[in-house]
């Protein structure tokens, strides 16, 4: 009995070991082409200088779940010949006056932009560990199968010439990160990116985030509606970190396109409690180890709010002209 005992947890143990090696990486799901569904478009409404429309992408959940929903704001030039399109992926907390400012300069200088927002209802207070993958997996598939959309799709209005990305905070993560998956994309603009995610997930103070952290690093507050959790020490945080860094596979760090620096422009927040400037610049020195400097912008000693806020209204043109020289050639 003994003996069949050893062999049926050696052949589980086979088979778990199988299973892992059969599961496809992030990279290795990210790396096939995407499959969209369905795209569907309102009706094109005319502004000043460009030409605006909002729709939405159905495309298959990579996990094999319900099928992934992006919805979406698209800024067009005022042209019928082939431009660029630059992807704007917004916040945590969606789209921001700043994304679509962004988006409403880059139609008027002649390039299309299509705002994406994570929905609400992907961020998971209940998600396992496991769940940071899972999320950027899924969010970076979507916007890959929206750009193919925009860019063949036989409902789609434009015509795409080249394409670059645009993204602030959690959107700066997700647009590193699909710089790093798509060749294709010319340029970036990170607004305040971060590289290094378990240290960046253990130490940031966004509420969600927190809370998140929070019901692994006190569990037996799980049962206590009306408990608040205490204040984390270093010591916690780093074990913390210790704990989700085997579970997290889609860091930016991962996905440096470290030869191609020249066409990044990254903007730093030195007081950052969000997105801690030590995270930032781990990125910022992965860029740069190949011998390339990014281009970049400093938040002057600001925060993370008060950078979003300056940058666009101090940098905004800089910004738009570093896309245009890159994508208008």
């Amino acid at each position: 009995m003994v003996r069949i005992a050893r062999l049926s947890v050696a052949l589980a143990a086979l088979l778990l070991a199988a299973a892992a090696q059969a599961a496809p990486s992030p990279a290795q799901i990210l790396a096939a082409p995407p499959a969209t569904q369905t795209l569907q478009l309102g009706s094109t409404k005319p502004r000043d200088g460009y030409r605006y429309q909002t729709g939405h992408i159905l495309q298959p959940d990579p996990y094999g779940e319900q099928p992934l929903r992006t919805d979406f704001e698209l800024y067009r030039a005022e042209t019928d010949r082939p431009a660029p399109l630059v992807l704007v992926l917004t916040p945590y907390r969606g789209v921001t006056f700043a994304d679509t400012g962004y988006a409403e300069a880059l139609a008027r200088a002649g390039m299309h932009a299509a705002v994406i927002a994570v929905p609400r209802n992907a961020y998971r207070q209940d998600a396992g560990i496991d769940y940071i993958d899972r999320f950027f997996v899924r969010h970076t598939a979507n916007v890959l199968a929206l750009k193919q959309a925009l860019q063949g799709h036989p409902l789609s209005p434009i015509q795409v010439s080249a394409s670059a990305i645009l993204g602030t905070s959690l959107g700066a993560i997700r647009a590193s990160i699909l710089f790093g998956v798509d060749p294709q994309l010319r340029a970036a603009v990170l607004i305040m990116p971060g590289g290094d995610l378990p240290k960046l997930i253990a130490h940031t103070v966004l509420q969600p985030i927190a809370l998140w952290r929070e019901q692994f690093l006190f569990p037996e507050l799980q049962d206590e509606p009306f408990a608040i959790a205490p204040e984390a020490t270093d010591a916690e945080r780093l074990a913390f970190e210790r704990r989700l860094r085997p579970h997290v596979h889609t860091d930016p760090l991962d996905f440096v396109r470290s030869n191609d620096a020249a066409d990044v422009l990254m903007v730093r927040s030195d007081n950052d409690t969000f997105v801690p400037r030590i995270n930032q610049d781990r990125l910022f020195e992965a860029y740069r180890s190949s011998g390339q400097q990014p281009q970049q912008i400093e938040g002057s000693g600001l925060g993370h709010y008060a950078t979003v806020l300056a940058v666009y209204q101090e940098d905004r043109g800089r910004i738009v002209e570093f896309l245009r020289q890159r994508l208008l050639r």
